[in-house]
């Protein structure tokens, strides 16, 4: 039965001389704001801010052409919020001819801009920003913003590249952009092979706020197995003083913290990289990264981590890990990257966006694969996925950009933004339910062929129900008695929406006097209790090859031994679970009785 309809959709962007990638969404009710760099492909220059209908239509609400100005609002990590006032807030780098700068952006839900600054009083010119992270959070109960950023700054040299000094910068602004305090962490000297640290998240762990920094050492090629990189933790209060300083390092070059979570019990939800050495020592040495999602305890330990890529690849990028994940319920999460896996080593890959479910424990529940045309396994699109969130429905909705070299090189669209909305399971449908079988006598094979489910439930016409979850396609099922029987299968979807199929079977072949009448197999007790073992009795059976096979609700055998004659009672050393078992005599491979058996 269907009760409504989910409002799902997938939406690309995508013009011959112009792009868009979109950088965050925020979600109501009603609809999806959303921020966006657009413009020619040589300038990227364009703000947008718009908001996206439940149906998947788009409506432009701000288009900010600053020619003086190029906002690089894509790759900003900025997550944009509402002010004390209910406008929205959104920080990202801003290069002109006064610098590259900060940038923070207040507009109304109408689109009109309410603020809009930057900090050009900081530095001189020959300051650099190069695609910092800045990331910014509401502080609404005194009107402020805390902005946090990563500066390189080559003001005290002559451009070189050997002087100067990079870090991390902590601002709290008042919502007109006038400074109340600025904190520096860890600036450090520039040089060749000097670390350096980079911001990689900001995160509100109320009531204090978790600075994530990397920091890094290079050497030159020759020496690359000395390389090394850690992560840094700090936890600091309202007024930017450090609580805790903590340092996080699994393996060697352990660099990452893209998605990052704070859950209820103070742990921390994280993605990273580990790593491997590659190469031929002792030239051209290099690390390998392998994306993983980890937990955290609260003092910043490694609870459990799973990787979510098997290939130890060369890709250190953003698209690789998890770049946003967030929390579905007090048990499960959710994260998307760009997933990666090799087809032909060295030579094919097969390239996908992936949208997976976890548990807090670390076990994946699903995955869901999507892919962009074209595609060849060869140089399939990149995908950048810069926000995931929750809707109101139980759903998701992401996106990002796709960028796709081969089309790009011939001059047809390459690079486009996409919008992807789904249900609670993942999926742009509802569920259809199918099925096919087969039948020798009493034993019937079940297949299940239905797509876009979640679980199942099979009623198999006589008063047997079995439920089982999307990965389970084959049931098989041992009726007791001939004749025909009504089968249903139920492929349960989100919020509540499902869809039925009927099929009527014929049984048949069971033989009058054996099957199901207890003349030669005999179980007691029946039913058992979860734990316990199972006796039986087998009645004057002919002579022949005679053994006893025990299976369970979905036909998987968990027990088979050899009945060395009739008149006999045996008893199976297996301590069963809870469920339904079927339980059978056979001789010379056929069915001569089988029993049903429950254990509570």
């Amino acid at each position: 039965m269907k009760l409504k309809a989910q409002q799902n959709f997938q939406k690309i962007y995508i013009f011959q001389d112009t792009f868009a990638i979109f950088n965050d969404i925020y979600v109501t009710d009603s609809c999806y704001y959303y921020t966006c760099t657009s413009g020619k492909a040589y300038q990227r220059e364009f703000f947008n801010f718009g908001k996206i209908h439940l149906d998947g239509t788009e409506e432009v609400l701000l288009l900010d052409q600053d020619n003086t100005s190029l906002q690089r609002v894509m790759f900003s990590k900025a997550d944009m919020d509402t002010n004390f006032t209910g406008n929205f807030v959104t920080c990202f780098t801003n290069s002109s001819i006064q610098g590259t700068v900060p940038r923070v952006k207040e507009f109304n839900i109408n689109g009109s801009i309410v603020n809009d600054f930057t900090f050009n009083d900081y530095w001189l010119n020959d300051s650099l920003f190069f695609f910092p992270l800045s990331r910014i959070i509401m502080n609404n109960a005194d009107s402020s913003y805390l902005l946090f950023y990563h500066r390189y700054d080559y003001t005290t040299d002559d451009n070189s590249g050997t002087n100067g000094s990079t870090g991390t910068i902590l601002v709290k602004l008042k919502y007109d952009g006038t400074i109340i305090w600025e904190k520096n962490f860890s600036f450090l000297p520039i040089g060749q092979y000097n670390p350096q640290w980079g911001v990689l998240n900001f995160i509100k762990a109320a009531p204090d706020f978790l600075l994530v920094i990397n920091e890094l050492k290079t050497n030159s090629p020759s020496l690359a197995q000395m390389d090394w990189a850690k992560i840094h933790f700090i936890k600091v209060d309202e007024s930017g003083n450090e609580i805790v300083h903590e340092i996080f390092q699994d393996g060697q070059y352990c660099l990452g913290g893209f998605a990052g979570i704070i859950l209820p019990d103070g742990g921390l939800l994280f993605s990273y990289y580990e790593s491997i050495l590659g190469g031929d020592p002792p030239n051209g040495d290099y690390f390998m990264p392998r994306p993983v999602i980890a937990r955290l305890d609260n003092n910043f330990n490694l609870v459990w981590k799973q990787v979510i890529r098997e290939l130890y690849g060369t890709d250190w990028g953003y698209y690789a890990n998890m770049h946003e994940c967030q929390i579905v319920d007090d048990s499960l999460f959710v994260g998307a990257f760009n997933h990666v896996e090799e087809i032909e080593f060295n030579v094919a890959y097969k390239t996908r966006l992936r949208l997976s479910q976890y548990n807090l424990n670390g076990v994946n529940k699903w995955n869901r694969d999507f892919a962009y045309f074209p595609t060849d396994d060869f140089n399939d699109p990149e995908y950048g996925i810069y926000d995931l969130e929750l809707t109101t429905d139980g759903g998701y909705i992401m996106l990002g950009e796709v960028y796709h070299y081969d089309s790009l090189n011939v001059g047809a669209p390459g690079q486009y933004g996409y919008v992807l909305k789904t249900n609670c399971l993942g999926f742009l449908g509802n569920p259809i339910a199918e099925f096919s079988y087969s039948s020798n006598t009493s034993e019937v094979i079940f297949i299940n062929e239905s797509i876009q489910a979640g679980s199942y439930t099979w009623i198999f016409g006589n008063g047997d129900t079995l439920n089982t979850d999307e990965y389970i396609d084959t049931v098989v099922y041992n009726y007791l008695m001939n004749g025909d029987y009504s089968v249903q299968l139920i492929a349960h979807g989100c919020n509540g929406i499902s869809d039925t199929i009927s099929k009527t079977i014929n049984v048949n072949g069971i033989s009058t006097g054996y099957a199901g009448d207890g003349t030669l197999l005999t179980l007691f007790p029946n039913p058992i209790s979860s734990g316990e073992s199972l006796a039986f009795y087998v009645g004057k059976i002919p002579e022949g090859n005679s053994t006893i096979e025990i299976v369970n609700e979905i036909g998987a055998i968990v027990f088979k031994g050899v009945i060395l004659g009739g008149e006999t009672t045996y008893i199976v050393p297996v301590k069963f679970a809870a469920g339904v078992y079927f339980v059978s005599l056979l001789q010379n491979g056929k069915r001569l009785e089988v029993e049903k058996l429950v254990v509570r």
